[in-house]
């Protein structure tokens, strides 16, 4: 049996707790491969800083020598909108028979109800939310109603089937966002706390992020 873990994200810039995430994931679930999917066409009114190329650098740079980590640039290689459904879907088709597991930040677990056709989602993979101790999901009423339903308490509970239910962890999580690195460079400061330092260096020989945008 195939356990596949799957990430995705904008990755404009990664950061730190991109990959605190990634691999506490890949500890939770005992697999031994996770994939992180680069958002190539935003929805949800959203905008990318970065290239698509740009950021596929940076990630490569970021994950360079860590175990289990990989890319899946599928969506950057596409002209269509990033709908995460239809990329899993697609996942899906080539692994049939894998375990998957869809890992999403809690702020994103809370907008699930507005994701395209999110109810087919838990059908193709695992969702595991990935959350700060003591979180309290703010779901809308059927997305709870889904994790009333599909909710497990642990994290060998999903070994039992291929998809279809959702695991809230709690995990130590890094207090980072993109955005917030945008600002400190656009600001003028370092930002060797918060990225690799491969990424940090990407950064400023290429002169990113100069002028932070609201997205």
């Amino acid at each position: 049996m195939t356990d596949i873990g799957l990430m995705g994200g904008m990755f404009d810039p990664v950061h730190l707790g991109h990959l605190a995430i990634a691999n506490a994931s890949l500890a939770l679930l005992k697999i031994d491969r996770l994939d992180l999917l680069p958002c190539g066409q935003p929805v949800h009114g959203k905008s990318l800083s970065a290239s698509a190329q740009a950021r596929g650098d940076m990630l490569s740079l970021a994950i360079a020598g860590v175990p289990g980590l990989a890319i899946d640039d599928r969506e950057c290689r596409s002209r269509e909108p990033s709908y995460t459904c239809l990329t899993l879907k697609a996942i899906r088709a080539e692994r049939p028979g894998a375990r998957l597991y869809y890992i999403l930040g809690q702020d994103a677990f809370n907008q699930f109800h507005t994701w395209y056709q999110w109810q087919d989602i838990l059908d193709l993979v695992h969702v595991v939310v990935a959350a700060r101790p003591g979180y309290q999901p703010e779901l809308e009423s059927s997305v709870r109603q889904a994790l009333d339903e599909r909710g497990v308490a642990h994290a060998d509970e999903l070994k039992l089937a291929l998809a279809g239910n959702i695991l809230v962890a709690e995990l130590a999580l890094h207090d980072i966002s993109s955005s917030q690195v945008r600002a400190e460079i656009a600001s003028g400061r370092t930002v060797g706390k918060l990225v690799p330092a491969p990424v940090a260096r990407y950064i400023e020989e290429h002169a990113l992020y100069q002028q932070e945008t609201e997205h």
